[in-house]
């Protein structure tokens, strides 16, 4: 199955976006951006996701030399947003749902070790705000407000607010 989604050039991320999940769809991506000049389709239905690999994929997103659509399918929430974010053009099915969270982190260690990696999660955080203000239009106040207080947008809503360029199938 996951074979012929290839040969159509669709790589499928479900569930929540792990690094083991993330560094599949980069490696997806990657393999699929040096076989040829076809665009390639992220189809994403990812609830909430680990901040790194969340970056990472959208890292991956932008060096690709291809162009890459992101498709939002079910719930897609929290850092991984990101990855759709990063794609030239952003489709949601009519019945997907987008969740603008922060990420939850636990730390561990001595107190110099937690406060150096709050202050790396704070600074990935931001860069997350400013890639989705960025890609919105919506202030970075707004943002980080959305997103701290954890806003729920329907596709519609989230067309809207600027998250989605076009709602596919019915209803879009």
């Amino acid at each position: 199955m996951f074979a012929a989604l290839l040969g159509q050039r669709i790589v499928l991320v479900n569930g929540v976006l792990t690094a083991e999940a993330a560094t599949h769809a980069a490696a997806q991506i990657m393999m699929l951006n040096a076989e040829g000049d076809g665009g390639i389709r992220l189809h994403l239905s990812c609830p909430d996701g680990d901040l790194d690999a969340a970056l990472a994929l959208a890292d991956t997103v932008d060096l690709a030399t291809v162009s890459v659509d992101a498709v939002a399918r079910g719930t897609l929430g929290g850092p991984a947003v990101a990855p759709f974010l990063a794609a030239g053009h952003r489709l949601a099915y009519p019945h997907a749902v987008f969740r603008l969270s922060e990420p939850r982190a636990t730390l561990d260690g001595r107190s110099e070790e937690i406060a150096a990696g709050a202050e790396a999660i704070h600074r990935q955080l931001a860069h997350l705000h400013a890639r989705l203000a960025e890609a919105t239009g919506q202030s970075l106040d707004r943002v980080a407000d959305d997103m701290r207080t954890g806003r729920i947008l329907t596709a519609p809503q989230a067309r809207d607010y600027g998250l989605v360029h076009e709602l596919l199938g019915p209803g879009g």
